[in-house]
């Protein structure tokens, strides 16, 4: 039996190196990644969240990683991630409304 790997599990180098495989060559969604970490805040809130998905490849067992973003109007309205309203247009949204249009939400990773 193989237990797949939670993001909760990994410390945080880990899940930026997963977040930065699976951005590899996606310059901006590397840069994104990167500025996340730099920031100090984001990635462990995501984390503690349960907004990093975290696989491994099929091949070499290397961990990739995506963060969820579509539920992450959910998890501010639910409190599940603690923030301000200024904090939110980090990721470029005006409110936590699950109803709002996220067509422009990164998707890639």
């Amino acid at each position: 039996m193989i237990i797949e790997p939670i993001a909760a599990d990994l410390d945080l180098d880990e899940v930026e190196g997963a977040l930065l495989r699976a951005a590899v060559g996606d310059y901006a969604a590397e840069a994104a990644v990167l500025l996340l970490a730099n920031h100090g805040y984001w990635l462990a809130r995501l984390r503690a969240a349960g907004l990093i998905t975290v696989e491994p490849e099929p091949v070499g067992r290397q961990l990739w990683a995506r963060i969820e973003w579509a539920e992450l109007d959910a998890a501010l309205a639910e409190g599940r991630l603690p923030a301000a309203r200024r904090s939110w247009r980090c990721f470029g949204w005006q409110s936590a409304s699950p109803t709002a249009d996220r067509s422009t939400s990164p998707t890639w990773w």
